[in-house]
């Protein structure tokens, strides 16, 4: 079978598991009263981790907050961790290493003159959700990490960016594809 996650019915994060045929074999989900799109799933054990992006008020920027939400085999929430900025913050992707240690990726910002401006971010955490490392790349416009990929012994954060960053020879404005390599401890 396979599981799906994305937003369901009153904008609640919503996880499905289906059958080899297409069945619908059980479903869950998280929050009730806030939007939260769980963008992407990784298993881990008999559980599923979510990277998620909880939104208290879609009005306010400020109350973004990126999740990892863990369920158990039958899709109810175990636990659920918010990423320590207290910035506006998204996950869009998630991996296990090969020590079961969970990376996202996303991005973090604030809201300045009514414009948003984001950094990249990657975060490590341990299969209990506690965070191991982190890593922010600053450019001076907009950087965002959308998928987190393993090569090796390196993890690789792709994502697109409008700064002026010396290795994707930005002009400040157009949008640029990134792809940075970082060592098992996010460096």
């Amino acid at each position: 079978g396979y599981v799906v996650v994305g937003l369901g019915k009153a904008n609640s994060g919503i996880i499905v598991k289906y059958d080899k045929k297409g069945k619908k074999l059980w479903s869950g989900s998280y929050g009730y009263t806030d939007n939260n799109g769980i963008n992407s799933i990784v298993k881990l054990g008999n559980n599923y981790v979510t990277a998620t992006t909880k939104v208290v008020n879609p009005k306010d920027l400020s109350n973004y907050s990126a999740v990892l939400v863990k369920f158990n085999k039958s899709g109810e929430k175990i636990d659920d961790v918010k990423y320590s900025s207290s910035d506006i913050t998204y996950f869009k992707d998630i991996v296990l290493d090969k020590d079961n240690n969970i990376i996202v990726c996303g991005h973090t910002g604030k809201q300045v003159n009514n414009v948003l401006e984001s950094d990249a971010v990657i975060v490590k955490y341990d299969k209990d959700l506690y965070e191991e490392e982190s890593n922010i790349l600053k450019g001076n416009n907009n950087d965002f990490y959308n998928m987190v990929y393993l090569s090796d012994e390196n993890v690789l954060a792709l994502g697109y960016s409008n700064s002026d960053l010396k290795e994707i020879d930005s002009n400040g404005y157009d949008y640029f594809p990134i792809i940075k390599k970082y060592n098992d401890d996010l460096k």
